[in-house]
């Protein structure tokens, strides 16, 4: 990309693989957790959470070093990246299904929070800082509600009911990344092709 002048063009380019991977991870998740029979152990939903927080900071690392990357963008994506890698390393590390919520709400309210905010900063860039905006929004209030479902719960929260939250709200992130995903794919080849139109032309 340019560093000069970055267009959704220039972004869809770049972030179709990495997003359509992020909704794909999103998708296993939400299976497991929807699909899982009861008495869902707590080591179950930790490792899962875990896994899941990691694989998007390490799916989405590579982006914040890309060259051009509008400063906003990059931060709001660095700090995303950073809140789930805190979260994926601490969700390794409990056995409790209400820490398990906490550190889910951790993870999503501040990874979505720094998503939002970056996309609504840079708006100009179109579709990507629309879906950035809405991903992060999907993000940060599914983790209010877990917050306050956790909460709910009181001393019958259980790891299946929190895995079960969890699923239903990861899943709208999922379906919502796998379809600007593969708009943006869409997008890419499409000006790829118009690009390479007056070259065969000249040819």
């Amino acid at each position: 990309m340019s560093s000069t002048s970055v267009t959704s063009i220039d972004l869809a380019r770049v972030l179709w693989k990495p997003t359509i991977y992020r909704g794909t991870v999103a998708i296993l998740f939400s299976l497991l957790g929807i699909f899982w029979v009861s008495h869902t152990p707590a080591v179950v939903l930790a490792v899962a959470l875990g896994l899941l927080f990691l694989l998007w900071a390490l799916i989405m690392w590579p982006v914040t070093r890309l060259t051009g990357l509008p400063q906003t963008l990059r931060t709001g994506i660095t700090a995303a990246a950073l809140a789930w890698l805190v979260a994926g390393v601490m969700a390794l590390f409990v056995r409790e299904p209400a820490a398990a919520a906490f550190i889910g709400a951790f993870g999503l309210i501040l990874g979505g929070g720094s998503e939002l905010v970056a996309g609504v900063k840079e708006r100009s860039l179109g579709r990507p800082a629309r879906d950035f905006s809405l991903t992060g929004g999907i993000s940060a209030l599914g983790g209010v509600v877990l917050v306050l479902v956790a909460i709910g719960m009181g001393e019958k929260i259980d790891a299946h009911g929190i895995f079960g939250t969890c699923a239903m709200i990861v899943v709208l992130l999922g379906v919502h990344l796998l379809i600007a995903g593969l708009s943006y794919r869409s997008d890419s080849r499409k000006a790829d092709a118009a690009a390479a139109k007056p070259t065969e032309a000249g040819s």
